[in-house]
């Protein structure tokens, strides 16, 4: 028989704020995280805006013998550690409350962004006054020396869920997923499978990510749709909106510790919520009906209809065909409500899942959803509810959804009474 799986603990670090009363409290009274560029000289880049965690020190979440470890690492492994600390304070999960054998961790990962300094001398002394390609004798000569040895180690996918597993001593399963905005979702449910088939008790799982750094900036605006709207940024991100141009690049952390129900129960915890569906895909249509079909799916293990559900809580990116491939698929739903708070927060990419979700627990704990901010007139081609003035919560089930602009998706359902 397979067990049951509660959520017990949320970690939260966003452009609203540090913790998940901070997250609800900025969605309710309509405040917006998302500015101006403050850490760099952006005025080159064709979109300015992005969303910054404020007051975050990360030497504030750990202990002194920690923190010159936590000192070296890229800004997003540093929010992914401080959220899996937050979600175990808040699940009050101390030393000894779970047997280390049986306590995994399970992150989304996606490209952790590094500051130019740390190539940048061995990339100058590699080139002729920057003119010519790089001279890779010198760069092996010369360049090389100036890098940390430890410089690698803190870039390669894995090593977020690596280092939470060992600041917290947890010695089973660890994994890390590598699907860009959608893995937080996808670890998730790697998560509640290996609950309920008995691999585990305890799991720290979601991710954090930083997408506010130069390089960062500076690659999407080649690759993806930002927001133009450098004037005005905090009302730049407006999913399903007819006006939207494009996402916000941010950063934040959203990780929850996942239990047992039974072991959540026995320790006393207070449960949030419980977890009750899953399932994710590929849809290579474009028309969202791959989406439609992965969301029924969750749907149907949860044993729901839709009309069961107090709401949505959608990717929005604020890109232009991104959401009406996700209004599309989310059809199926078009008289449930629907939430999307990046209008507010950003696209925190590995951390959206698990930041989103966040929102909607509180949102059910406190019974009042929040509307989302920018979607002041609704594309009349997204088939949605989009709540645009805040709600009572009544109902018990949330679908969450998760995606990518290449079409990877995922859908979890959380129940919570």
């Amino acid at each position: 028989m397979l067990r049951r799986v509660a959520i017990t603990g949320l970690g939260v670090l966003s452009p609203l704020g540090i913790g998940t009363e901070s997250l609800w409290t900025g969605l309710r009274e309509g405040r917006s995280g998302l500015g101006k560029v403050t850490r760099f000289d952006a005025s080159a880049l064709s979109s300015r805006i992005v969303g910054e965690v404020p007051g975050f020190e990360p030497k504030a979440f750990l202990d002194r013998k920690e923190r010159k470890r936590l000192a070296i690492m890229p800004r997003g492994m540093q929010l992914a550690a401080a959220g899996a600390k937050l979600a175990t304070e808040d699940a009050k999960l101390g030393p000894g409350g779970v047997d280390p054998e049986r306590f995994g961790v399970i992150f989304g990962a996606g490209t952790l962004s590094h500051d130019l300094s740390d190539l940048g001398e061995a990339s100058r002394l590699s080139t002729d006054a920057g003119s010519r390609p790089i001279d890779y004798t010198i760069w092996g000569r010369d360049g090389l020396p100036t890098i940390t040895p430890l410089w690698l180690l803190n870039y390669i996918p894995n090593m977020p869920a690596s280092h939470v597993s060992a600041l917290h001593d947890a010695r089973g399963p660890c994994n890390s997923i590598t699907q860009t905005e959608v893995s937080g979702l996808l670890a998730m449910g790697e998560a509640f499978r290996m609950i309920q088939r008995d691999r585990g008790d305890v799991f720290l799982t979601g991710g954090g990510d930083c997408r506010s750094d130069s390089l960062s900036l500076t690659r999407a605006a080649m690759f993806l749709p930002l927001s133009a709207r450098n004037d005005d940024p905090t009302h730049a991100c407006r999913p399903f909106d007819c006006d939207r141009d494009g996402y916000v690049l941010s950063e934040g952390a959203g990780v929850l510790l996942f239990e047992d129900y039974e072991h959540a129960r026995r320790r006393g915890a207070a449960i949030r919520s419980e977890v009750v569906g899953f399932a994710s895909g590929f849809d290579l249509s474009g028309d969202g009906s791959g989406l439609a079909r992965i969301a029924l799916r969750a749907m149907a293990e949860a044993g729901i209809t839709a009309e069961q559900l107090d709401h949505v809580n959608a990717r929005g990116s604020g890109g232009i065909d991104d959401d009406l491939r996700e209004a599309h698929g989310l059809a199926p739903f078009a008289r449930v409500p629907t939430l999307a708070i990046r209008g507010a927060v950003g696209h925190t990419v590995v951390a959206s899942a698990g930041l989103e979700l966040a929102a909607s627990l509180m949102s059910l704990q406190k019974r009042s959803v929040p509307a989302s901010q920018n979607c002041e007139h609704l594309d009349p081609r997204c088939p949605i509810q989009v709540l645009r003035e805040p709600k009572p919560a009544t109902g018990e089930y949330v679908l969450k959804i998760a995606g990518t602009e290449l079409g990877q998706w995922a859908a979890l359902v959380v129940k919570c009474s």
